[in-house]
């Protein structure tokens, strides 16, 4: 009798290709990973390619961030806040990388074994073989240090002192902060709506105090940074004859930050109302969404003069100011804090020590800044 044979079932390849490919610092590359690498190359979009693979921006960007440390340089560019079709590409590494992975996976699903490819392994085929090589000496190619970003969100006023910062981090560690500037009440509200930023330096101790309260950032890594000052400032180099100029209200346009979303617009119309003239000069008040603006409306004359932070103005000798006296408003206690996102960044971390130290005390005196109690 002859023996029954069972039908074979279709049940697709009999291997599961699982390709990983490691960094320094862990996964560069994986199946998850390759896939929205490829959805950010179409769409230029990391929201957009989070969308597509169903998965949270937060998630979409944790991914990317991680492919970045572990290659210890970018495999994707990103500009966060970009519109939906823009603000993220692939790098020409990200993309050799990229077609290197597809080619091992393919080489590795012809021959048949296991993508699972180990250093000195003797029988992987010639070509997979090869590729691996490839793929090492690109991966050899990365830094060997340690080195990682963090993603800062910046208030507005800090901008140039910022930047001076973060040269000298990046110098003195290898990391680099990623800066994202604006008023802090825009920032808070982008922090809220989960943007992964890591660190938090803020124009208030009022936001950070309620990213803590909030469960967005870590209660014992909140701390103040500088005391900011407000100047009202004229490119005109008679203009600002102190109080005097404010009270005789002989110009146009006054501009101050939104005194909604940026303490130094807080600080001025607190010091207007303390002289009496507020009510006054409202009409002619021109307001910009953070203080970078408020000094642009000055310094291009759109706004006779100005109330400005001095760290703006700290190092121009022309044009005329009035430092407001401190009395005149509530001090401007400006907060750093360590987010959520960045708990266990230690990029973050070292970002917020340097911050502490003396190198970053030196530039905040040389910006104006009143040394924290």
């Amino acid at each position: 009798m002859a023996r029954r044979r069972t039908p074979r079932a279709e049940a697709g390849p009999l291997l599961r290709i699982q390709l990983r490919i490691h960094g320094a610092l862990g996964i560069a590359l994986g199946p998850g990973r390759a896939e929205l690498l490829e959805h950010i190359d179409e769409t230029g979009s990391i929201r957009e390619a989070a969308q597509r693979m169903e998965m949270s921006y937060n998630r979409a960007w944790q991914l990317v961030h991680g492919t970045n440390e572990a290659f210890a340089r970018p495999l994707v560019t990103a500009t966060r806040g970009g519109d939906r079709r823009g603000g993220a590409a692939l790098t020409d590494e990200g993309r050799k990388l990229l077609a290197l992975y597809r080619s091992m996976e393919a080489a590795a699903a012809r021959a048949a074994i296991p993508a699972k490819i180990t250093a000195g392994g003797s029988s992987v085929p010639h070509r997979l073989a090869a590729l691996f090589v490839a793929a090492l000496a690109l991966l050899a190619a990365a830094p060997p240090a340690r080195a990682a970003e963090t993603h800062v969100a910046v208030a507005a006023n800090f901008t140039g002192a910022a930047r001076e910062i973060a040269k000298g981090f990046a110098a003195a560690t290898g990391h680099t902060a990623v800066l994202s500037f604006g008023s802090t009440g825009q920032l808070y509200t982008q922090i809220a709506q989960d943007a992964p930023f890591q660190v938090f330096l803020a124009a208030d101790a009022e936001r950070p105090k309620k990213a803590v309260d909030e469960g967005l950032a870590l209660a014992d890594s909140r701390f103040t940074y500088a005391l900011g000052r407000i100047v009202l400032y004229s490119r005109d180099a008679t203009r600002v004859q102190g109080e005097t100029t404010l009270r005789e209200s002989e110009f146009r346009k006054l501009a101050i930050a939104n005194p909604v979303t940026a303490p130094y617009g807080a600080a001025a119309v607190e010091a207007m109302k303390k002289l009496g003239v507020h009510d006054a000069l409202a009409p002619k008040l021109v307001q910009g969404t953070d203080i970078a603006q408020a000094f642009q409306f000055v310094a291009t004359g759109n706004a006779e003069l100005g109330f400005v932070a001095l760290s703006q103005v700290a190092g121009r000798t022309s044009g005329s100011r009035w430092i407001v006296p401190p009395e005149l408003y509530t001090p401007i206690r400006q907060d750093a804090v360590l987010l959520r996102n960045g708990e266990t960044s230690e990029a973050a971390r070292a970002f917020l020590e340097y911050l502490k130290g003396s190198e970053a005390r030196g530039v905040l005196a040389r910006f104006g800044y009143a040394p924290a109690e």
